[in-house]
């Protein structure tokens, strides 16, 4: 056993392993052997084996708070992490004054996107041991994933600090600082720290590829190129490299050459990148929802771009970081990233239908009309896409095409309160009255809360001088959505037929605030509703 610990001290692990095997084959009971063992095999790779040691060992004695630790590792390596976390729990409490095992746990919490209980276990890490430089910089990590980018910053900077007092300098926390940088619109920051994580060492996997993100952003596109390179010539299957080396080239006219590079993409995506990419997509989106329900914009952000970065080449992870962007009214960001989902995957009919939407957002109607036509062009018998393009061509003032395009959304799915609205909107535009009111009665038979469809029987009463009616109608309509400016308008227009002053004087206020909509729908209620 002595022979057995001084290989594995001195870093002999294969002989560690022939020595302890040899004298379990003595004494097989000997729990003392079988935790030895358990250790070796972890340090040489093979969590399956070793946690079968142990397994064996705590049959007959009961582990330590050290063996707990590598325990709950070597479910970290198989990639369970509940089960990772369980044991590294239970050996931080079996050794409170273990910093590695602490910060392990915060390691498996933040992989899990725990960020909370992540952050508390750097924490405690670093009460235990306040010069653990990784724990100080893996802080500042949990800081970024919960948005607190001021105190992100100082623990890199501390991190920093530690390991230059420690004297073993680390790039991490530059780099670290650096991504953090970039996110908060201060890239033209990163370069400095950038340099400093050069003189540690000049080149790295994760160093160039982050350089040529920061040079990208400041549209210094050779120097970019330059950094993607030295980062493919380490990583040359890296499908998200060859993506950012291509909008680097693309940036500098040499649009062969990006061509070429975003094709290699593909085909790398399409050998290599399918199954842990659509765990990264269906993991970010359902921590993305969860954030999202609980009203925390911010984290929802947050975790999309954590996924974004982590693939920036796959066109799945972009769309899905866009509809988070879109939710927290990010149009701009949210454009960007669909249309390098599209630069990638140009045949992704749903990321054309969420680009159209948001330059839609972003007031550009004619764009949005254009890639609603490209998707409808791919899905031509869906009704809500019918619907969109009707819905843009009427911002365009295109009535006719609008019509044709409610009408059609109406043959695919005639159970729809929607477009029969918009029709009774373009009836009473075009002074109808009879065909708009039935159109509006026909749209709340199928959703008798619909704010336009009552706000438009409203405003026939009302030019009708059938001001009780009237008011009736536009009472319900801002109940159901009190933030629709055009029925607040009418609705104080029928309270001074009636006398009530002081009423529509605040209905009036409420038309003119500037949290009030100007219309009742827009396309992703209605697509929701259609769902």
């Amino acid at each position: 056993m002595r022979e057995a610990r001084a290989a594995l001290r001195s870093g002999r692990f294969e002989l560690a392993e022939q020595t302890v095997r040899m004298y379990l084959a003595a004494h097989p009971a000997s729990p003392e052997a079988q935790y030895l063992l358990g250790f070796i095999l972890f340090r040489r790779d093979r969590p399956r084996e070793s946690l079968a040691a142990f397994t064996r060992a705590a049959a007959i004695q009961k582990p330590s708070a050290a063996a707990l630790k590598i325990v709950g590792l070597d479910y970290a390596l198989l990639g369970d992490y509940p089960d990772a976390i369980k044991w590294l729990e239970q050996s931080a409490a079996g050794d409170p004054r273990d910093a590695e095992a602490a910060y392990h746990l915060g390691r498996v919490c933040y992989l899990q996107n725990l960020f909370d209980r992540s952050l508390a276990a750097f924490q405690r890490a670093l009460e235990i041991d306040p010069r653990y430089g990784k724990a100080e910089n893996n802080l500042g990590l949990a800081y970024a994933a919960r948005n607190e980018s001021e105190r992100a910053e100082a623990a890199y900077r501390k991190a920093m600090e530690i390991d230059r007092a420690n004297g073993a300098p680390s790039q991490e926390p530059y780099i670290n600082l650096a991504e953090l940088l970039l996110g908060e619109n201060r890239a033209s920051d990163a370069p400095a720290i950038l340099d400093a994580a050069a003189a540690i060492r000049p080149k790295s996997d994760r160093f160039g590829e982050v350089r040529g993100r920061v040079f990208l952003s400041l549209g210094r596109m050779a120097e970019a190129e330059a950094a993607l390179r030295d980062a493919l010539a380490a990583q040359p299957e890296s499908g998200a490299l060859h993506y950012q080396l291509a909008r680097a080239l693309k940036g500098q006219g040499k649009a062969e050459d990006a061509a070429r590079e975003f094709a290699r993409c593909q085909a790398l995506l399409a050998a290599h990148a399918p199954a842990p990419n659509l765990a990264l997509r269906a993991s970010a989106r359902a921590a993305a929802a969860d954030a999202l329900a609980s009203g925390d914009k911010e984290r929802a952000m947050a975790i999309a771009q954590s996924a974004r970065d982590a693939a920036p080449g796959d066109s799945g992870v972009l769309y899905e970081f866009a509809l988070v962007a879109m939710s927290s009214s990010l149009y701009e960001d949210a454009r960007l990233a669909l249309e390098h989902a599209l630069e990638i995957q140009p045949e992704y009919p749903d990321a054309r239908y969420a680009l159209a939407r948001t330059y839609l957002a972003q007031s550009k109607p004619q764009l949005a009309e254009a890639q609603m036509r490209l998707y409808l062009a791919a899905r031509p018998q869906d009704a809500t896409a019918q619907y969109g393009l009707g819905y843009i061509l009427a911002a365009e003032q295109k009535t006719a095409e609008a019509k044709t395009c409610f009408e059609k959304s109406l043959a695919l799915q005639p159970r729809q309160a929607e477009s029969l609205f918009e029709l009774g909107e373009i009836a009473l535009r075009e002074g109808r009255a009879d065909d708009a009111a039935r159109r509006f009665r026909e749209a709340l038979s199928f959703n008798p809360a619909h704010a336009g469809a009552l706000a438009g029987l409203g405003i026939i009463a009302y030019r009708a001088k059938e001001y009780l009616t009237a008011e009736k109608q536009l009472a319900g309509s801002v109940r159901s959505a009190p933030s629709f400016q055009k029925a607040h308008y009418y609705y104080g227009l029928t309270l001074s037929k009636l006398g009530r002053k002081a009423e529509a004087d605040r209905e009036f206020a409420l038309a003119k605030s500037p949290g009030t909509d100007s219309g009742a729908a827009g396309l992703e209620p209605v697509r929701a509703a259609s769902k």
